[in-house]
């Protein structure tokens, strides 16, 4: 297979998780908890360029920041948590199929993609589908690293 027939299946599944993301997240809404209120109130202060103060001292400050880019509310924050989620799946095809092959990628991306402790985060407003996908990518750095000794994905 062509690389640029890769990106394409590559792509596909992230389309795929993003609509999936998307219908979960529509069935029954953003959920809120108090640490989805504290990230909230992070991206407020950050978006208010004021000293962020106790929210970052226990929540960290990637998701706050990506929040106050998309919008401090819920529906926004669903839209990013579909976007990560449709890029993790993405990674996390890439890297098993470059180490597995082709079905083992999709069985193990439908595993992720229907798990029900991601789609938990999925449908909170919480900052452990952000953290996914940032350990996803590292994975797949490391890989690459480790497999060909280049510091580069491509």
């Amino acid at each position: 297979m062509t690389m640029s027939n890769k990106r394409w299946l590559i792509a596909a599944v992230a389309v795929f998780a993003a609509l999936f993301a998307f219908t979960a997240i529509h069935q029954g809404g953003m959920q809120m908890s108090h640490d989805s209120q504290r990230y909230i109130e992070a991206a407020n202060t950050q978006l208010q360029y004021e000293d962020p103060g106790i929210p970052y001292t226990c929540w960290p400050p990637l998701y706050p920041i990506l929040l106050a880019l998309v919008g401090p509310s819920a529906a926004p924050a669903g839209v990013l948590n579909a976007v990560v989620f449709a890029l993790t799946a993405g990674l996390l095809f890439w890297l098993l199929e470059r180490q597995f092959g082709r079905a083992w990628a999709l069985v193990g991306t439908a595993a992720f993609a229907f798990s029900p402790m991601y789609d938990t985060f999925l449908i909170f407003v919480w900052s452990e589908a952000t953290f996914g996908l940032l350990v996803t990518a590292t994975f797949l750095c490391c890989w690459q690293y480790v497999r060909t000794g280049a510091a580069r994905l491509v």
